[in-house]
């Protein structure tokens, strides 16, 4: 097989049995005549797309080594498409020394395509890769500000990331009082301004008992943000104890406030009463939104705000912010948010699998954990478009937890009904 062969039967192709047959095109450097004539990149993309869609990332892997020895001029047309498919797989596999060595390759051209990069570094982020994206930050943040290839602001991952990890480092390392000004000087090279973050959260949520509700009510009258800051800073605290690092928190902490005010009852003047109220329409309207679209897709994000919710959630309780009662009304939201991403997902759950590398929630029974871990699992290897097929394989899994079964049956039962609706 040569390259025009490859292009004339891409279409038909079983690129798993003809898998050694690629291969061999590819060892070779391509010549200019096939550049002019085909599109290259175009064309192996397809066998890419071939490869993920039936799950063979062991190809993908063998397909990137060939191509990164042999032909850079391909790595640069589809390198960064293969590294953000192996980045996702080798983390879901524990495999982080592979996920450093391929991530590797997008710090040294973070340009060549940064939207895919940041989908790279958003998914490192959550895994809590914190060397390896403080590596990134540190190489590639200058280059990526003075860039005139990027529209908007293309730092906001990064600063987000350094903000919150320099903040565990001086929290860590310099104990009470906290050393705003230390923070202030690690971050000044990359123009953060801190001059009106109210210090006192620092200390108070880093090292002071935690207010009574009074304190905190009368703090959210005079200022929500202050409080706001107060209550993340606690709550980063908290689930540092747990092995959740601020970067992850901090994040889900943020994600969960957006939506408090978002869809407060007044966003002018929120008021404390009902202020922490989570309902599931306008939750699942918020996920939707922030989940992005083809042009900037945030999946990512928006699966770890349904798994991070409950996190703050069981904060606002043990803190007494909300009652058992409001706590049990969310919880019941919290699953069928959950089982809804489940089904949604099935076929790539795997993706966002570092859900299941934070600690598991105190009201989370390890049997739920485990089912989730499973489902996930599976994602790698079961074919979902078959709905019903799907839930089959995922039967043994919830079949002890009543409730968790009765989500499925009910989301599953939705979607069959919105097939039909659009099979009529």
């Amino acid at each position: 097989m040569d390259f025009e062969e490859l292009y004339e039967n891409i279409e038909d192709l079983d690129v798993i049995i003809n898998f050694q047959e690629i291969i061999k095109v590819i060892e070779q450097p391509i010549p200019d005549a096939v550049w002019e004539t085909y599109d290259v990149g175009d064309v192996l993309l397809s066998v890419q797309e071939k490869l993920k869609a039936k799950k063979h990332y062991d190809l993908i892997a063998d397909f990137f080594t060939v191509i990164q020895k042999n032909n850079t001029e391909i790595m640069d047309d589809i390198g960064f498409y293969l590294i953000r498919d192996l980045v996702r797989y080798y983390a879901f596999k524990g495999d982080f020394d592979s996920v450093a060595s391929t991530f590797e390759w997008m710090i040294n051209d973070p340009l060549l395509d940064f939207d895919i990069y940041v989908l790279a570094f958003k998914s490192l982020a959550l895994y809590q890769q914190n060397e390896l994206i403080m590596k990134a930050i540190k190489k590639n943040y200058f280059e990526v500000e003075q860039s005139d290839k990027l529209i908007g602001y293309a730092l906001s991952e990064f600063d987000r990331n350094l903000y919150y990890l320099e903040t565990q480092n001086v929290y860590l390392s310099y104990g009470k009082p906290f050393n705003v000004n230390k923070l202030k000087k690690l971050l000044k090279p990359y123009g953060f301004i801190l001059d009106e973050d109210p210090t006192y959260t620092y200390d108070t949520g880093f090292f002071d008992e935690f207010p009574d509700l009074d304190e905190l009510k009368k703090l959210f009258a005079k200022s929500m943000d202050e409080c706001m800051m107060l209550l993340r800073n606690f709550f980063m605290k908290r689930m540092l104890e747990k092995g959740m690092q601020f970067n992850v928190s901090g994040l889900l902490f943020s994600l969960i406030r957006n939506y408090w005010q978002e869809f407060t009852i007044n966003k002018k003047n929120p008021k404390w009463k009902g202020f922490f109220n989570l309902k599931f329409s306008t939750f699942d309207r918020y996920l939707a939104r922030i989940s992005g679209s083809f042009m900037a897709e945030n999946a990512a994000h928006m699966i770890a705000a349904v798994w991070g919710v409950v996190y703050v959630y069981e904060f606002l309780l043990d803190h007494g912010l909300i009652t058992q009662e409001d706590f049990q009304n969310f919880m019941i939201n919290y699953r069928r948010m959950k089982v809804e991403i489940l089904v949604l997902y099935r076929n790539s759950l795997f993706e966002y699998n570092y859900v299941n590398t934070w600690p598991r929630p105190d009201c989370i029974a390890a049997e739920e954990r485990n089912a989730d871990k499973c489902i996930f699992e599976k994602s790698l290897s079961s074919d979902g478009d078959n709905i019903k097929n799907w839930l089959a394989i995922i039967q043994q899994d919830i079949e002890t937890l009543e409730d968790y079964k009765a989500y499925f049956k009910a989301v599953v039962d939705e979607q069959y009904k919105k097939q039909r609706v659009a099979l009529s």
